[in-house]
């Protein structure tokens, strides 16, 4: 943390390979403080309030969106910085896009991606228009899924699609436990049935089938490289309010 404020605080750099948008908002934090730690507070701040006002506007149930934040979420807007703010950006991007508003979530994803570039994935939420497919089926996928990704035939492809994040399926991000990806998974697939349960039949609600779906199966990818958990992490967020509204709803 200390490093990268250092690196941006009086300014971009361009000569570092870190997105320009997150450049600009440490040099805008850096126009009233040099301290790392005002850095870390503003950062948090920034965060949280974000997500309060997400749940005010999008969840129907406050107080299952409190307890999903401080035991699922919580730990997460304490130690990333540039996906942090990324994951905010789609958060709301998602909102746009369900109340039609393409272009202005096409523009907000694209903005996320100037904090991280991951966040380009999130581009995947407007296929939901296609999306079609019964429970069993999607079960069936996601073990498919599971097994071709323990055996490691994704690399190619990811490598190919993000070449710059090649590090992270054979660096110090790609190691990761057998039961923490586990974990990862099990819990998506049991949000996913709570969806398909509420949701089935329902035309109106493919958005949200179709987000449960895209977290689900990208979590599956994670045993091909525990990295990929964090691209999961656009399509878990917004559960924030959507699985609170599940309940409500269901």
């Amino acid at each position: 943390v200390k490093q990268f404020f250092k690196d941006f605080c009086d300014g971009p750099s361009p000569s570092l390979y870190v997105e320009l948008g997150f450049q600009l908002f440490c040099s805008l934090v850096g126009l009233f403080s040099k301290d790392p730690q005002v850095f870390l507070i503003v950062h948090a701040t920034v965060c949280y309030v974000a997500i309060a006002i997400y749940c005010l506007k999008y969840s129907k149930n406050l107080m299952f969106s409190l307890i999903f934040i401080f035991v699922l979420c919580f730990y997460d807007f304490t130690s990333m910085l540039r996906q942090a703010l990324a994951i905010i950006i789609v958060m709301y991007a998602y909102q746009q896009m369900k109340n039609k508003n393409d272009l202005t979530a096409i523009l907000m994803i694209l903005l996320a991606s100037y904090f991280h570039e991951s966040a380009i994935c999130a581009l995947i939420l407007f296929a939901y228009r296609l999306f079609n497919c019964n429970f069993w089926v999607a079960l069936v996928l996601f073990v498919c899924v599971c097994v071709l990704s323990l055996r490691g035939v994704f690399t190619n492809i990811i490598a190919a699609i993000m070449p710059r994040y090649l590090w992270y399926l054979s660096g110090e991000y790609a190691e990761g436990g057998l039961l923490g990806n586990t974990y990862y998974i099990l819990r998506s697939i049991v949000f996913f049935a709570f969806a398909y349960h509420a949701y089935q039949g329902n035309k109106r609600k493919k958005a949200e089938m179709w987000l449960f779906f895209c977290m689900t199966i990208v979590y599956c990818f994670s045993f091909e490289s525990n990295a990929i958990t964090r691209i999961g992490a656009y399509f878990f967020y917004p559960m924030i309010s959507e699985l609170p509204n599940v309940f409500e709803e269901g």
